[in-house]
């Protein structure tokens, strides 16, 4: 099944357009392709579509344009578990510490709370002020990572 959708991403002129995205799974992986308003496209395979969207993002970015969605943003990256059981269609909101906390003891008592507060579908929007490129979400999770291992 292909699932076809539009998101929103801003040009290097500022201007915030629609494109279209798909995604479906194939005999190599999930399968994201991407089209802008000028009809030129782009492509990534991964196993799993957090990945994929990933590979494909790197050379509009390169030209000044920000994804606005979710899998842009700079606290959102897929878990172990969603990438191997989920295919990274979900990305989960890394936290500071304290809040990440919270959410575990909010979680537990109330289960339903973890997927509306911290899992988002890699396409969902996403404020222009959360979203990076892909070196920018890189050098955040290495951060976070580092504070993460130096507060245990």
């Amino acid at each position: 099944m292909r699932l076809r959708e539009k998101i929103s991403v801003r040009g290097p002129d500022g201007r915030v357009e629609s494109w279209s995205v798909v995604r479906h799974f194939g005999e190599s992986g999930w399968y994201v392709e991407l089209s802008d308003t000028r009809g030129r496209s782009w492509s990534g395979i991964d196993a799993g579509v957090f990945d994929a969207f990933r590979d494909l993002r790197q050379v509009p970015e390169a030209e000044g344009c920000l994804f606005l969605v979710a899998g842009a943003r700079l606290d959102c990256w897929p878990t172990r578990m969603q990438s191997q059981m989920g295919g990274g269609n979900l990305v989960a909101a890394h936290l500071g510490p304290w809040k990440m906390v919270t959410g575990n003891l909010l979680t537990f008592i109330l289960p339903s709370f973890q997927h509306k507060a911290f899992f988002h579908d890699v396409f969902s929007p996403a404020p222009a002020s959360k979203v990076g490129t892909v070196e920018e979400q890189d050098a955040y999770r290495k951060q976070w990572i580092d504070r993460a291992t130096r507060a245990s």
